[in-house]
């Protein structure tokens, strides 16, 4: 992780040149690659009776995603106006994307098991760079909605480029946290809730959880708003 942040700072020091930062071969590269879906069926079948070989498998699946799922969010980056990937708050988070994806994309393929507890636990410290992502990536994108329309930003754009970065990122961290659950859980070897297979749930309903999130917005908006909003959930379906 210290190897990453001494990398972004390397980076930020840079000219805000677009060919320094964006134009890499490799993200090029990975970003033309297509990501492979971790179903609900695959991730309980690797949860239950681990192996050695299991976790190895997993981990194999998590570190050819990665660089790839990486890429596809530099990519992202690299299509917003320069005017606003340039902005401090925004660059700083293409940035770590940037180096986060060339320090995964450098380690050596994983083959034994001690590879795997290695490149999972190494990739939950890189993660720990993003925790900061979504409210410095917000900062950006509402100093680039008060640019002038003349330039050519489109708000509605940007409200879409930041709907597909925070789906990529959930993406990329349930998969992470489930197959770094896999491991640590393989490498305790205790007794567990037979409920938990790896970061799921079993028996985790979908529509009590939205429920739930439902009525902490509508707390968030009566506190900060004085209204309660009435979103359409499953649960305001079913009832």
């Amino acid at each position: 992780m210290i190897v990453i942040r001494r990398a972004a700072r390397r980076t930020h020091g840079r000219a805000l040149s677009a060919s320094a930062y964006l134009d890499s071969p490799f993200v090029q590269q990975y970003a033309a690659m297509r990501s492979e879906k971790m179903t609900m069926a695959y991730a309980f079948d690797f949860a239950r009776n681990l192996t050695e070989r299991k976790i190895v498998l997993a981990v194999q699946y998590l570190q050819k995603e990665l660089p790839v799922r990486l890429a596809h969010a530099v990519q992202l980056f690299q299509h917003l106006p320069y005017i606003v990937a340039v902005n401090p708050h925004i660059l700083e988070v293409m940035l770590v994307n940037l180096v986060t994806f060339d320090a995964l994309r450098g380690l050596p393929p994983v083959e034994t098991y001690e590879q795997a507890k290695h490149y999972a636990g190494f990739a939950m410290h890189a993660a720990q760079l993003h925790m900061n992502f979504l409210p410095t990536l917000v900062s950006g994108i509402s100093a680039a909605k008060m640019l002038p329309s003349e330039l050519g930003v489109s708000a509605t754009e940007l409200d879409l480029f930041m709907d597909d970065v925070v789906r990529q990122r959930l993406n990329r961290r349930v998969i992470l946290a489930h197959i770094a659950a896999l491991v640590e859980a393989f490498q305790k070897k205790t007794a567990h809730d037979e409920d938990w297979l790896g970061a799921f749930h079993g028996r985790c309903s979908p529509a009590e959880e939205i429920g739930h999130a439902t009525e902490i917005v509508r707390e968030l908006s009566m506190r900060r708003f004085r209204c309660r909003p009435n979103p359409a959930s499953p649960v305001d379906r079913a009832s």
